[in-house]
């Protein structure tokens, strides 16, 4: 049952309320990122080095969405904290979230590395599968390992999660290291805007410099890590107070469970938005209209040299900012 582990003064309307809202938005999350997945896919350019990150962000993102979903599903169908639902919604909540946490990380030093110029860029498969993959998956193992050996997956109050009864490894598995991450992106992302404001003074000519599209794609990062940030500021609140007081409070419960489940809704909203999704669905423009807006938005790389005149995009292997979104 739902209350047999953290004492509540919740109603079993409020209850539901929790845990419906959870569900929606775990639901949203699903959606926004699987089409996210399906939409890169089926991109075109989806040999570009940033549509390959962005697609296994998606993927980790997903994981952590259907997670959740079991995760508040396990109360409407009152479920213990061995069921097997509960216990791999709490499995795919840690996983997922931690890797999209450490693959944001590494899409962040990768832009900090091209922005100095500190390496040549490889060709992405080898880059993605070789580097990338095995160290988030390096990262996020400890924590999954440990949590299953000792049991700690079970009821975390009104869903399925690291339960109360190791309230403090929440925060040495989770929330310490999503904040230490987030502080680690905005420290990598000044000098970053650093770098891109030294390029822009030393520039004489109007004409050259960092391309706006570079500036977009440096503006998307940052609202990836903004997301994280906002989605689960209000979990980590929630988590805190459950460590203070026995009794948990209805609201900040609630918005737990609303923003939590949320980022891969936000982030596959942001990036269709970014993209031109919704602007080719709904308002699709003449071929030669598109023509032009690819030459003009084809990126450059990251030196003080004139815009390329020609109409291709970046092939996968070319040193760019493009490259590290």
């Amino acid at each position: 049952m739902s209350h047999t582990v953290i004492p509540t003064t919740f109603s079993l309307l409020e209850d539901d309320i929790v845990n419906g809202c959870l569900v929606t938005s775990a639901s949203l999350s699903c959606l926004g990122t699987f089409s996210m997945i399906v939409f890169t896919l089926a991109n075109r350019d989806f040999r570009l080095f940033h549509h390959w990150l962005v697609f296994f962000l998606s993927v980790f993102e997903l994981i952590a969405a259907v997670g959740w979903a079991l995760s508040g599903s396990a109360h409407f169908a009152d479920l213990s904290a061995n069921a097997p639902t509960c216990q791999v919604g709490g499995i795919l909540i840690e996983v997922g979230h931690i890797c999209a946490f450490c693959w944001v990380l590494l899409m962040s030093v990768n832009t900090l590395l091209l922005a100095y110029r500190v390496k040549t860029q490889p060709q992405p498969k080898s880059l993605i599968l070789g580097v990338y993959l095995p160290i988030t998956f390096l990262f996020a193992a400890p924590f999954v390992i440990l949590s299953l050996v000792y049991g700690m997956y079970g009821r975390a109050g009104l869903w399925c999660w690291i339960s109360s009864e190791w309230n403090g490894f929440r925060f040495y598995f989770f929330f310490i290291p999503l904040w230490v991450i987030v502080i680690a992106i905005s420290v990598l992302f000044t000098f970053v805007g650093v770098r891109m404001h030294s390029l822009g003074k030393s520039s004489h000519n109007k004409n050259m410099g960092i391309s706006d599209r570079n500036k977009r794609l440096i503006r998307q990062m940052v609202t990836y890590v903004a997301i994280f940030a906002t989605t689960w500021i209000f979990g980590t609140i929630n988590r805190i107070q459950n460590s203070v007081a026995p009794k948990p409070v209805f609201v900040i419960t609630l918005l737990h469970s609303i923003f939590s489940p949320m980022s891969g809704f936000l982030n596959s909203m942001y990036y269709m938005k970014i993209e031109g999704v919704f602007a080719r669905c709904f308002c699709p423009r003449p071929k030669a209209h598109q023509a032009v807006a690819q030459v003009e938005m084809s990126p450059n790389a990251i030196r003080l040299v004139p815009p390329r005149p020609t109409p291709e995009l970046i092939d996968e292997g070319e040193e760019d900012l493009h490259s590290a979104v």
